[in-house]
């Protein structure tokens, strides 16, 4: 969506984000966003994350991704589909981005944020064409081998390797296990 800057339509402001609100953005993406997608899109940026959000009292409702270029602003909104006004929330939120100087925002809203689509629709917002997210999923396979010594056991002679075997893919699913041990 694409959407020329606009004023404030109440006092629902939103602030900038800090390292302090890194929890709660973590909690609040994990419920707005569906667990596949974020094996696809994680949450990055650490305590360096570009956002604002948006808070009720003490409960975040929101936060959004601000990404700047040299002709636009890139902005993830995330809010919490149960939240009243989001046509005002959507509204504060273009005009509280900071240093948008005469650039473009536009409003990246995926498929499974449709209760924002109403407000982009009420402030006149142009959609662009969709895009489709395509994954391949890899694997590469490694061998880990173990080598360690054996305990005494009521004092018999210590023996001498075990060795270990596994067949493990880069996810971390162990896919064959073989284990060999020294036996007398």
């Amino acid at each position: 969506w694409d959407k020329d800057p606009a004023k404030p339509t109440s006092e629902r402001h939103w602030s900038i984000a800090q390292f302090a609100d890194l929890p709660r953005i973590q909690v609040l993406y994990r419920q707005v966003v569906p667990e596949f997608i974020t094996q696809i899109e994680p949450l990055n940026g650490g305590s360096s994350l570009p956002a604002l959000a948006y808070y009720e009292g003490n409960e975040m409702i929101g936060f959004a991704i601000v990404s700047y270029g040299a002709h636009g602003i890139w902005v993830k909104p995330f809010l919490r589909p149960d939240v009243d006004g989001i046509d005002s929330l959507i509204k504060n939120l273009i005009a509280d981005i900071p240093d948008r100087r005469s650039r473009t925002i536009y409003l990246c809203v995926r498929a499974y944020q449709p209760h924002l689509e109403p407000a982009l629709e009420a402030l006149d917002a142009d959609p662009s064409k969709g895009q489709t997210v395509m994954v391949k999923h890899m694997a590469a396979h490694h061998k880990l081998r173990e080598s360690f010594k054996l305990p005494n056991l009521n004092g018999q002679p210590e023996t001498p390797l075990a060795q270990t075997q596994h067949n493990v893919y880069s996810s971390g699913e162990i896919v064959n296990h073989a284990s060999t041990k020294n036996n007398r």
